[in-house]
């Protein structure tokens, strides 16, 4: 970290489902507290790989991750039940989360220099649902409405 920091990049820390130590926000903090590398090293929350975990995505979670945010990775995807395990592939807009007031808040205040957004994941996708180049289109659109801004 310190190496690529003085080389003058950006370093960030993000997680993938499965055998992770940080599947909760507390762990995240925790982890990043005995880094002891502030201003150097941030957290990339990728925030259907931590529901994968276990921790379903809320403003909340967002708030917890806050102070070693970096970047926003976003993907769609549903539960079966209202905070529920992730079960469902899902778009942006159909998702289970709630993703406008994470992305506003996150944009807003500046955590997330940009955000990344990937096709969602789910252990079986609804029924006739596939990913197209439509897709991701209907995925920006919806992010560029939640930011006000113009969608081409």
């Amino acid at each position: 970290i310190d190496r690529i920091h003085a080389a003058g990049f950006r370093v960030t820390i993000e997680t993938e489902p499965g055998n992770t130590l940080l599947r909760r926000p507390a762990e995240v903090l925790e982890f990043f507290a005995a880094l002891g590398r502030p201003g150097k090293v941030s957290f990339t929350w990728d925030v259907q790989n931590m529901w994968q975990t276990g921790t379903f995505p809320t403003i909340q979670a967002y708030r917890e991750l806050r102070p070693v945010l970096g970047m926003l990775h976003v993907k769609g995807g549903r539960a079966e039940r209202p905070g529920g395990p992730l079960v469902w592939a899902s778009s942006l807009q159909d998702a289970s989360w709630p993703v406008a007031q994470i992305v506003s808040a996150a944009v807003a205040e500046g955590a997330s220099p940009v955000v990344c957004l990937n096709p969602s994941h789910g252990r079986k996708p609804p029924e006739g649902y596939s990913w197209s180049a439509e897709d991701y289109l209907r995925d920006i659109r919806f992010l560029r409405k939640i930011l006000g801004r113009q969608s081409s």
